[in-house]
Order: structure tokens, then C-alpha cells, then sequence
């Protein structure tokens, strides 16, 4: 089926593979194969995928879906997303 999604379309990145400072991201970042088509790029998928991974630690880590929904409700996270480039204003 066309609108079925690959198994691996958006996976965990994996600590033993990834050359990723944990300064830098939240460990938790998902990941997409790469691409160059337009319409991958700019996919809601994609979209989602670059918020989650500039998302702060703190957040990802909230675990219930309820807190979690309160908590990116605050300015200050828009702010952060903004200033990130995850978002655009």
C-alpha cells in the first residue's frame, strides 16, 4: 500500500552509532534516510522529526503525554524552537 510508511521511515537514533554530542541534543533524536526530494524535506514527518530533536532534554523526558502537551505550550519553548531554526515565526 502507497500510504503505508517503510519500517524504518523514522527510527531512535541509536547511542552506539551516532557521533552525537550529548552537549549538544537531548539523545533522543529521531532520524529519516536521507534524501533530497523536495517533497520528503518538507514533509509534516519531517517537520515533526526536526522539532522533537531541537525539543530541550527536559521536555522529551516528561513522559506523560498530558504534562507533556502543557509544557510545550509555553512561550518559551516556541521562543527556543524560533531561535533553533525548527520553526520559523
Amino acid at each position: 500500500d502507497r500510504r503505508t510508511l517503510p519500517d524504518n521511515a523514522i527510527v531512535l537514533r541509536s547511542t552506539e552509532s551516532s557521533r552525537h554530542s550529548q552537549q549538544i541534543g537531548h539523545g533522543m533524536e529521531l532520524t529519516m534516510p536521507i534524501t533530497r526530494l523536495e517533497a520528503i524535506l518538507s514533509s509534516s514527518l519531517n517537520t515533526a522529526r526536526r522539532i522533537w530533536n531541537t525539543l530541550l532534554a527536559e521536555l522529551v523526558a516528561i513522559a506523560s503525554p498530558e504534562r507533556f502537551k502543557v509544557a510545550v505550550k509555553d512561550p518559551a519553548v516556541y521562543a527556543h524552537l524560533i531561535n533553533k531554526n525548527a520553526v520559523w515565526n
